[in-house]
């Protein structure tokens, strides 16, 4: 009986040698995911210093034109993803626009048309949009026009420059950028339109501008002006306003645009009066970039906006995504400039569709698609829940959040919110403290306070009587004792 006891208990070096295996697969697997990701992935802590966290997103693949079966992409320079998954591409320097289908196989191309019986082609198209109802609409830059095509791509008409008392005769109209919104209205970017975005009408009327935004002054430059001469003031550089970059719509029908070499307010959520409306509730939500962390103006060439209100933002410069909730909380960080997969040489537009990203490479005439890791789904799910003020519900994935990236501020204010909620006011006060948000923190103190004022309202009241008492009882103990002084 001993014998087979010990026996029964002595290792198995096969058992143990096989489980070795399996935790060295484990073990360099993730070792390989992760080296998989060629960009620092990081988020930013109450200090605004960047701190280390695991992917959002990693990159899934690379897609070039040979994949889609539409040959070799030449500067491409805009992409868009209709509302089932059909991708458009304006193939630049190929002079046509590429249809893809959700699989990234080519459906067919626009490139040469039938204009009222008349051949017709796209020179150079730096945009492209395409509606709900299935038109698509070309900024067809070098022919300085806009051309529309019906659901089946037949040619429909096209939309000249835009004529009125406001605009010189002579400029020189390029139509870069285009999208439309839900009542028809056509706002376009076109260089060296600097009075703002072009708005036309359904009917392809001139509108106004739309979204101007104010001159740029260099506060030492406008001192010294103050000294110039008549004939040096002519001569100065004339402080323009600045150029947008690039625009979107979203589904309430708000225009999302970009603005180039601009410090402040790169990003702009315009109404229909063409009033900046973006939300900078968010922690450094005016930072909008690298910005916070090396004082680097970055280059914003394209937005994209999620139905849940997310946006993401291209800087150019960086080669880096950002991702930012409804209310300017920065979500992710992900991208770079480099040769690996995940990183570009000339980034020049985003999309977003369901849970993939796609960023299209001017340099390469290539698409990058980068899939949700599951930390970006566990906060893209209790983001969710937090925008739409379901704080409670949010509370179980924001802690799964925190179990996977302790330095992931948001996570700390939403659980924070869900203990507000539930009256703990306590517990709330503790997770502002760690995000470092004071004005939760604050709120969350004023209930705390009121709470245990009402808990122990007997108590206080006891002690103040007491008080008052013991106050009476010395002030005659002492008045005795002076009078005694005295006698």
């Amino acid at each position: 009986m001993k014998a087979n006891t010990k026996t029964f208990l002595k290792p198995n070096k096969k058992i143990i040698l096989s489980w070795m295996i399996v935790l060295f697969i484990f073990i360099l697997s993730n070792q390989i995911s992760y080296a998989a990701i060629p960009y620092y992935n990081y988020s930013y802590d109450f200090t605004g210093n960047p701190v280390p966290g695991p992917a959002g997103y990693i990159p899934e693949r690379v897609v070039k034109g040979q994949d889609m079966g539409c040959g070799a992409l030449k500067n491409p320079m805009d992409l868009f993803v209709a509302h089932d998954g059909r991708i458009f591409i304006a193939d630049t320097g190929n002079n046509r626009i590429v249809i893809l289908n959700k699989y990234f196989k080519f459906i067919r191309e626009i490139s040469v048309f039938s204009n009222n019986g008349k051949e017709d082609s796209l020179k150079s198209p730096q945009g492209v949009y395409c509606t709900e109802s299935g038109d698509v609409y070309v900024a067809d830059t070098d022919n300085a026009r806009v051309v529309v095509f019906d659901e089946y791509y037949n040619f429909k008409r096209i939309i000249g420059k835009p004529e009125a008392e406001v605009i010189p005769k002579n400029i020189v109209y390029r139509p870069q950028k285009i999208a439309v919104d839900r009542m028809g209205k056509i706002y376009v970017v076109a260089e060296n339109m600097l009075e703002g975005i072009v708005e036309f009408s359904a009917g392809g009327e001139f509108n106004r501008f739309f979204g101007a935004t104010p001159a740029t002054n260099n506060p030492i430059e406008r001192f010294w002006r103050m000294f110039y001469t008549r004939e040096q003031k002519k001569k100065a550089v004339l402080f323009l306003p600045t150029e947008y970059t690039n625009l979107t719509i979203d589904e309430y029908g708000f225009v999302y645009a970009t603005i180039k070499n601009k410090r402040f307010d790169q990003i702009k959520r315009l109404n229909s009066a063409g009033k900046n409306i973006i939300r900078h509730d968010g922690f450094f939500a005016d930072a909008f970039g690298e910005r916070v962390s090396n004082r680097v103006s970055p280059q914003f060439v394209d937005i994209s906006v999620s139905s849940n209100g997310n946006y993401y933002i291209l800087d150019n410069f960086s080669g880096r995504i950002y991702e930012y909730n409804a209310s300017g909380d920065m979500l992710f960080i992900f991208g770079g400039i480099g040769d690996q997969v995940g990183l570009f040489i000339n980034p020049i537009a985003v999309e977003q569709w369901k849970d993939k990203i796609f960023v299209l490479d001017e340099s390469r005439g290539e698409i990058t698609i980068f899939s949700t890791t599951d930390f970006g789904k566990y906060v893209s799910e209790a983001n969710n829940l937090y925008m739409d003020g379901k704080y409670i519900d949010a509370l179980e994935p924001w802690q799964k959040v925190l179990r996977m990236n302790a330095n992931y501020r948001l996570a700390y204010i939403g659980i924070g919110n869900a203990y507000y909620k539930l009256e703990n006011y306590k517990e709330a006060m503790k997770y502002f403290e760690l995000a470092g948000y004071r004005r939760g923190y604050s709120k969350a103190f004023k209930e705390y306070r009121t709470e245990v004022l009402r808990d122990n309202f007997s108590w206080f009241v006891s002690a103040i009587i007491l008080l008052i008492i013991g106050f009476k009882l010395l002030f005659k103990a002492f008045k005795k004792f002076a009078v005694s002084l005295n006698n």
